[in-house]
């Protein structure tokens, strides 16, 4: 069974609480195509989450994260192989990585190369 990208992205929110400044979120969703976004309104960034079925049948979640103000983007990717996987500690990983993108410094470079 697909995970519900809706329920994913209030986890990876719950995980974020305390982390993001603003914390008003706006979320939308493309249920046909497996697609649910996380936008921060304060323009500090987006999380998207998107479903994929694999040629073998097993499912997929890739994880694109945009954060304003960084040296780039980060992505990764959810293989939920066992029937009770913690969707949980998945969501706070995903956080982790999101609080984790390098900030840029006025030059553009990330502030630890400045």
């Amino acid at each position: 069974m697909p995970p519900r990208l809706l329920s994913l992205l209030s986890l990876i929110e719950a995980a974020l609480s305390g982390s993001v400044q603003g914390g008003v979120v706006m979320r939308s969703a493309n249920y046909p195509e497996g697609i649910a976004r996380m936008t921060f309104a304060d323009g500090g960034g987006s999380i998207v989450l998107r479903n994929f079925l694999l040629a073998d049948g097993e499912l997929c979640v890739r994880v694109d994260l945009r954060r304003a103000g960084t040296a780039g983007a980060g992505a990764s990717v959810i293989y939920p192989r066992t029937g009770a996987f913690d969707w949980t500690t998945a969501a706070a990983k995903i956080a982790r990585a999101w609080c984790v993108l390098a900030p840029v410094a006025d030059d553009g470079k990330p502030e630890a190369e400045t």
